[in-house]
């Protein structure tokens, strides 16, 4: 039996920051001006110069490395839905492939965006779930589940999968389903 691709696509919803990285600019620059204050004395030594440089590259780090790595992750991702399955392929430093086959996915729901983008998790997920997800972090594999984020016609998307997922049941039901394509 013969796979068939229904859709493919990337996130292309891919903002440089959201508001939790404006929090984080906010700590970071209150933290950075204490630092500088604190070591900003005259009676410095060369440790105390060495520390307010670490710690100005370690906060520095915080608020532009998150970004770029959310950014690159999510340039990187892939969507695959097929008659059989849905597969995700992306990662920061490697390829990573997570792959689900449709008969065992809970209904797709769309959580859309104000750029008309959307977000489709299969079932309802935990509001910090979905954060992680549209973010693109990575969360351990076991606590979150398969997410198509950033998707151009999420509403398109969701009744193409409504569809294949009502068919991928019928054909488990029937006995007529493949276990071998992975």
């Amino acid at each position: 039996m013969r796979e068939h691709v229904l859709w493919t696509g990337k996130p292309v919803n891919r903002p440089i920051f959201h508001r939790y990285d404006h929090t984080m600019a906010v700590l970071v620059l209150g933290t950075l001006i204490g630092v500088t204050t604190w070591f900003g004395r005259a009676d410095q030594t060369p440790a105390d110069r060495a520390t307010t440089l670490a710690a100005t590259i370690a906060f520095g780090a915080l608020v532009f490395l998150e970004p770029a790595a959310r950014i690159v992750r999510l340039r990187r991702t892939t969507y695959a839905i097929t008659d059989h399955r849905v597969t995700a392929t992306g990662g920061l430093l490697g390829p990573v492939v997570r792959t689900v086959y449709l008969a065992d996915l809970e209904p797709p729901v769309v959580h859309p965006e104000r750029n008309g983008t959307g977000t489709i998790s299969f079932g309802e997920l935990e509001p910090y779930l979905l954060a992680h997800a549209r973010f693109g972090h990575r969360v351990k594999r076991r606590h979150l589940p398969l997410v198509l984020a950033g998707i151009a016609e999420p509403a398109e998307v969701r009744d193409l999968l409504v569809q294949a997922i009502g068919e991928a049941r019928q054909r488990r039901a029937s006995g007529d389903h493949d276990t071998s394509l992975f």
